[in-house]
């Protein structure tokens, strides 16, 4: 185990660095610039008005996804009117982990929500690289393999742009480790349910999850533990139905990506 902690610090000295110095270049020390708020955020300036924080970071254009992880942070089981500012807000609320976290964390204290974002995509991005490093050594791999899990364009993105991909992509890891490691098929099941309420994509891995054990062991009672994932996600969906009175799947959101954001640290 001590062999994986050196990666996995590497990993929080990089990354830890790369907020930092982005905060301080960029947003003069306001954290909240990492969600990347636009000023066209709020859809609905009849029901919305006054929802954005004076302290926050805002920029002049129409922001990006971080931004609607912190709406949903202050309202994750939709009992308020925040989830109409947004663009979309039943296909942004299926992503739900993230902000859900972060509203756990903050403790109630909505100023303390942009922090908690930017600390548990870092600290996913972290436990993902360690336990990457874990499974490096079970199968006799050099450990430091695990920093290429994290020192990639979308992950350096995922963390500039508060995105979802860093805790997915950490429960996806965990549920891997615990299926080829520790062999516990509920385990990875149970974070592979998680990776699929940070972002619906990480279904598909579940989907080759459940189709690879049954290949092996053909076993429908054994391999019926990778349904727990698309029960848990439609769960969620019927919850989100019942707020928005039709499905995340039905909707699409907006586009946001442009040839200015090759540049990450420009603008």
């Amino acid at each position: 185990m001590k062999r994986a902690i050196w990666p996995a610090a590497f990993i929080a000295l990089f990354f830890i660095s790369m907020a930092t110095f982005a905060v301080q270049k960029r947003y003069n020390g306001n954290v909240s610039g990492l969600l990347y708020i636009g000023t066209g955020v709020a859809t609905d300036k009849v029901r919305c008005p006054d929802i954005l924080d004076p302290d926050l970071y805002v920029r002049p254009d129409s922001g990006y996804d971080g931004q609607y992880y912190y709406f949903m942070a202050m309202d994750p089981f939709m009992k308020t009117e925040n989830r109409y500012c947004m663009d979309s807000g039943a296909y942004r609320y299926q992503r739900i982990l993230l902000p859900l976290l972060a509203a756990t964390f903050s403790m109630g204290n909505n100023k303390r929500i942009p922090l908690a974002i930017v600390s548990i995509n870092l600290l996913s991005i972290v436990l993902g690289t360690f336990v990457f490093a874990l499974c490096c050594i079970q199968y006799k791999v050099n450990p430091w393999v695990s920093v290429l899990y994290a020192l990639t364009n979308g992950m350096v993105l995922s963390v500039l742009r508060s995105t979802t991909e860093p805790l997915c992509l950490c429960m996806i890891t965990v549920a891997s480790y615990f299926y080829l490691v520790k062999q516990s098929r509920w385990s990875s099941a149970v974070f592979l349910s998680l990776a699929a309420l940070s972002k619906e994509t990480a279904l598909a891995v579940a989907g080759g999850f459940l189709l690879y054990d049954f290949v092996k062991h053909r076993s429908v009672k054994l391999s019926a533990a990778f349904l727990l994932p698309f029960a848990a996600y439609l769960a969620w969906q019927l919850n989100i139905r019942a707020h928005f009175d039709f499905f995340s799947f039905t909707v699409q959101s907006h586009a946001h990506f442009n040839a200015g954001q090759v540049g990450l640290l420009g603008q």
